[in-house]
């Protein structure tokens, strides 16, 4: 589904997750490895 979407393009509400943010934190270091991989 797109549910898991919706909450990485809403903005941060009152309630911070620090579990979504972490997933989303590790997905971004993740990508920048690859970058970084297919660069060398």
């Amino acid at each position: 589904g797109h549910s898991g979407w919706c909450l990485y393009l809403r903005p941060l509400g009152p309630v911070f997750d620090p579990l979504l943010v972490l997933q989303s934190l590790s997905l971004f270091v993740l990508m920048l490895l690859l970058l970084f991989h297919c660069c060398l």
